[in-house]
């Protein structure tokens, strides 16, 4: 939580396909990774962390009027969300596994309109929270680890780890471009 008071204390803007998918996007995570281990409470306690702060860190944006409108890939993703969710919980195929796995998949996607600013130079990201949400990802990968279970549940900290640790890297390199 340190981490999302650290990044809604700034004043710039958010990018909103980001954050709009992850507040959408980490709330679905946690509640079918959370079906998925069996409902087990240490190996959900990063991502329900991260399901309130993204919550949080999008409705302050909004209040705060902190982004633009989603774009098409935004869009895209979003409604790509929402068909899973509907696969998952209205289908006799859809299972938590498997709308898990493919939730990773829109977690990927989620990020390109983050990295893509950082990489052309129009955004701009405060290293400190991710550095913090990377080690977090990390303890949620480890606990993974320890506590067993099959390589299904490795791919949502695995995405999470190396997704948030891509951001870092970016915004450290953004960093030094500007502070040669």
């Amino acid at each position: 939580f340190a981490a999302f008071l650290l990044y809604n204390w700034k004043d710039g803007r958010i990018n909103t396909g980001t954050w709009v998918v992850l507040a959408f996007g980490d709330s679905l995570d946690f509640g079918s990774y959370f079906e998925m281990t069996d409902r087990d409470l240490v190996k959900n306690a990063v991502p329900l962390c991260f399901a309130i702060g993204s919550i949080v860190t999008f409705l302050f944006a909004l209040w705060k009027r902190r982004f633009a409108l989603p774009n098409g890939l935004d869009i895209f993703v979003i409604l790509l969300d929402v068909v899973i969710m509907f696969w998952w919980l209205r289908t006799d195929q859809g299972t938590a596994t498997g709308a898990n796995l493919a939730y990773q998949a829109t977690g990927l996607l989620a990020f390109v309109p983050m990295y893509w600013g950082l990489i052309k130079g129009i955004e701009r990201e405060t290293p400190l929270p991710w550095a913090l949400w990377t080690i977090a990802n990390a303890i949620f990968l480890l606990t993974h680890l320890l506590g067993g279970g099959g390589w299904e549940e490795g791919v949502y900290p695995v995405v999470a780890v190396v997704t948030h640790a891509a951001v870092l890297w970016l915004a450290l390199r953004t960093q030094r471009s500007l502070h040669p």
